[in-house]
């Protein structure tokens, strides 16, 4: 699986609107510096009209494409990845990275191009999102999952049955890696939500109390119908992986779609985790 890498010279918040709008054309990964946004996609998944489409509509005029190797992109991404804290609660490590004992759950994460490491601002929330809820005992789904980080920290958090799913056999992969690290028993499904019936074959009668949902905007929309039928009488949505500015339209679909009232958000860096019940 090629990879390809586009570089855009914007300053930060010209970066986190553009991340926003990436994520909707599939894009996966990145790596943001002081003037300079690399973002990464899958080759096969490139549309070249479609981004330069979108650069026209933001009044962005240049980028600079290049093809990556898995395996040089693997060495880059493992030497720039920072370990991530969140309090004295949750320490998501690489193993490479030192042991902190005075932080109470560890997640140890094969850094690779699986999205999901705990540095993005989606992926950090979510987790301190967690920490207020109740995980003894629940059942879990986690849609989109990447690196299987939330997976695993639910299954920390005393969850007892936990799904994960993702598309990419990349992400797949890396969550068995994952799981592996972390001695986990999640279960790990492919699935694409944007197949007809993929969903279905993958879940059959299953039912969870919580279901985490760290996708794009579209990736949303087309998901919410599917899940009605998974939900509990008391579950908990836990939705990330876009902008502020598109909260309101994913709370109208959410109490549209599955009757679910929001109960938290919480923002970072312009991006939004919203919790609904």
């Amino acid at each position: 699986m090629n990879y390809l890498q586009v570089d855009f010279q914007l300053d930060s918040n010209q970066q986190e609107i553009l991340i926003a709008y990436l994520l909707q054309l599939q894009f996966d990964s990145f790596e943001q510096n002081e003037q300079i946004l690399k973002a990464f996609i899958e080759e096969s998944n490139f549309d070249k009209s479609a981004l330069n489409s979108l650069l026209s509509e933001l009044n962005i005029s240049d980028y600079q494409l290049s093809e990556l190797e898995n395996k040089n992109w693997n060495e880059e991404w493992e030497k720039n990845f920072p370990d991530t804290k969140i309090g004295d609660q949750i320490h998501v490590r690489a193993t490479f990275h030192d042991k902190d004992p005075t932080i109470k759950t560890e997640i140890v994460i094969e850094p690779k191009m699986s999205f999901g490491t705990g540095n993005h601002a989606t992926t950090y929330q979510v987790m301190e999102a967690m920490l207020d809820i109740d995980f003894n005992q629940k059942s879990v789904f986690d849609i989109g999952s990447g690196t299987g980080i939330l997976a695993i920290l639910a299954e920390k958090f005393g969850a007892k049955e936990i799904l994960a799913i993702d598309h990419d056999e990349w992400c797949v992969n890396n969550m068995y890696e994952n799981k592996s690290l972390n001695y986990s028993s999640i279960e790990i499904e492919a699935c694409n939500l944007l197949i007809e019936g993929d969903l279905d074959k993958v879940i059959k009668d299953k039912k969870f109390d919580i279901i985490l949902a760290n996708l794009n905007r579209n990736l949303l929309d087309a998901t919410f119908p599917q899940i009605k039928s998974l939900l509990n009488k008391d579950s908990i949505l836990i939705t990330s992986g876009y902008y502020v500015t598109d909260a309101d339209h994913i709370e109208q679909q959410v109490n549209n779609a599955l009757g679910l009232s929001k109960v938290n958000q919480l923002v970072k860096k312009n991006w939004t985790v919203n919790v609904f019940k």
